[in-house]
């Protein structure tokens, strides 16, 4: 019996640890995380405010389609999160699940997104999850959380790569001041 519950105990850390979620930090900080059942709701509770997701057409210019995304503002969704102080931060990193990262400064990224509104997505409107896409010869599913750009064309690329980054299998923000 004994066992049978240490068994037990250990599927259900295994299952935590791969729970699909996105977390937030300050700095060191955690300061937010969210299981992707949370976002499949379709709102958000934040700090006693309610933010909904939305659908949104998007382009995608390194893949070249057009997807209809199930997502949350990005930036409402940072605003919501951090309060106001986000903003004032110097860099804001992007952390995918293998552990790659890219760096974007705050004031860029803002200025980018009054044009190219950013999306945290959780899935295609008109599926479960999303289409897997090929990167050096893998079949890559974007999701749990991926971070799409409305609007954005292929001549946006040159100006704007390096702050509005299409980030598949987000797993962590962090502002760093």
């Amino acid at each position: 019996m004994k066992l049978l519950s240490l068994i037990l105990l250990g599927l259900l850390f295994i299952n935590t640890a791969l729970a699909d979620s996105i977390d937030f930090y300050m700095d060191q900080t955690k300061v937010k995380s969210f299981e992707s059942s949370e976002f499949q709701k379709g709102e958000l509770n934040i700090n006693d405010q309610k933010i909904n997701s939305e659908k949104a057409e998007i382009y995608n210019p390194y893949r070249k389609y057009t997807k209809t995304y199930q997502g949350y503002d990005f930036i409402a969704l940072l605003d919501n999160v951090y309060g106001p102080s986000w903003r004032e931060a110097r860099t804001i990193r992007f952390v995918d699940s293998e552990g790659y990262f890219h760096n974007a400064l705050v004031k860029n990224l803002l200025k980018g997104a009054k044009d190219f509104p950013g999306y945290l997505a959780y899935k295609e409107a008109d599926k479960n999850g999303f289409t897997e896409f090929k990167a050096a010869g893998k079949n890559i599913n974007p999701g749990p959380f991926y971070l799409v750009w409305k609007k954005f064309e292929t001549r946006s690329i040159a100006n704007f790569s390096d702050d509005l980054k299409w980030t598949s299998q987000l797993k962590s923000v962090h502002v760093i001041k």
